[in-house]
């Protein structure tokens, strides 16, 4: 089971004590195309990139809603600071979770605790041999690649050079974990929005990957070999959530940049001196405050249900788990544009300039919402799902 640990909270705080730091580099950041040594240095101080990691290696082994609520307030701050470490701890929680013994316990006997970039999607190849496979692939969107310390890399797995399937129909992928030094970078991440983050295009190999440091895309594992057990829940619900808490952080802070900025923003023309006193700015504002509101809750609730189940031995997630994910993830982005455009809008001027927290907000926002895995087609995956509870519920009305 996953341990309600006493320091969760103090993650927690030491995050918020580096909020303004993190906010004050987020330019800086920016413009270089990585994070800063400063601002990495003070998450890593932090902890929170071992948060989700087993306990018996060392890390936290928080709760899942813990360790999202903590990526929220990084986003806060700094969205392309937050995306780094969804990346870089979530696959510090994950891989050695699923890593055989030898993989794990080497993995985290190094001068510092992991910190894992890279893309599981299956863009390489990975032949199989004795005790390993040798995995040759280029791959894109290294999520903090600056100050990772290893990456990981999906491919599809071939044996005698014949693609190997699975039980469920589709090919069988693999997700390798290598050092710094045995991948080659390779930039071309000049970009509008999440300019930080580094996600960079990389290759590896041709390498030999021992099994050690290998695991299963698809089929993905039905149960951690030690850790928090939410990671068996679902490749497909692993994805959104780790992003969702970003736009989160995003979308507060888009609301109360504008409320603090619109009394001060002063109008010539109409019957108001200033926007935070027309009844239209106001209006607009209580409603997405409301909604976000309730994204929030939803999220959490998610969060902490998907705990409990994988906590009760249930995984892996059902379908319906991860439809419900998928839209929830879809919904609460929309819900972040919507906050961060109506920021930007309001903001006229300011908002506009360079160095301005608004202009950032709205630049990551829509630069997050590229992501494949929040596609609008997921809510037509999330549609069978959503129409079979509620005729279902209609049935419970019409027989009572």
């Amino acid at each position: 089971m996953t341990a309600q640990l006493e320091d969760v909270k103090t993650r927690l705080e030491l995050v918020q004590k580096i909020a303004p730091l993190l906010d004050r580099e987020a330019e800086a950041g920016a413009a270089q195309g990585r994070i800063t040594d400063a601002a990495s240095e003070a998450l890593i101080g932090t902890g929170i990139l071992t948060m989700s990691s087993p306990a018996e290696l060392g890390g936290d082994q928080a709760p899942y809603q813990d360790w999202l609520r903590v990526i929220e307030e990084v986003g806060h701050a700094d969205a392309s600071a937050a995306w780094g470490v969804q990346s870089l701890g979530g696959h510090a929680g994950a891989y050695p979770s699923l890593f055989p013994e030898a993989g794990a316990t080497a993995i985290f006997s190094g001068p510092v605790p992991p910190r894992i970039a890279g893309m599981p999607a299956p863009r390489g190849r990975a032949e199989k041999v004795d005790g390993g496979v040798i995995y040759t692939g280029s791959l894109q969107f290294a999520s903090g690649s600056s100050w990772a310390t290893h990456f990981t890399a999906g491919g599809l797995l071939y044996e005698n050079d014949e693609l190997l399937m699975a039980d469920n129909g589709l090919p069988r992928m693999i997700s390798i974990t290598v050092p710094r030094e045995d991948v080659r970078l390779l930039g071309n991440w000049d970009v509008n929005g999440l300019e930080a983050s580094a996600s960079v295009d990389y290759e590896i190999g041709p390498l030999f990957v021992s099994d050690d440091f290998i695991v299963s895309v698809n089929p993905w594992a039905t149960k951690v070999e030690r850790g928090a057990p939410y990671y068996a829940l679902s490749a497909e619900i692993l994805g959104p959530m780790g992003h969702t808490p970003v736009v989160l952080g995003l979308a507060g802070r888009a609301l109360e940049e504008i409320a603090a900025l619109a009394p001060k923003r002063k109008r010539q023309d109409g019957p108001y001196p200033a926007v935070g006193e027309q009844p239209i700015f106001l209006h607009a504002l209580v409603l997405l405050d409301a909604e976000l509101n309730a994204a929030r809750l939803t999220f959490y609730h998610h969060a902490k249900s998907l705990n409990d189940y994988a906590d009760a031995g249930l995984c892996p997630a059902t379908q319906d788990q991860v439809n419900r994910t998928k839209q929830i993830a879809r919904w609460i982005h929309d819900v972040g544009i919507r906050c961060a455009d109506f920021a930007y809008e309001w903001s006229g001027s300011a908002g506009l300039r360079k160095g301005h927290a608004i202009g950032r907000i709205f630049r990551n926002m829509h630069a997050i919402n590229q992501h494949i895995i929040v596609d609008r087609s997921v809510l037509l995956d999330a549609a069978p799902t959503v129409m079979k509870d509620l005729t279902a519920s209609a049935a419970k009305i019409a027989q009572s």
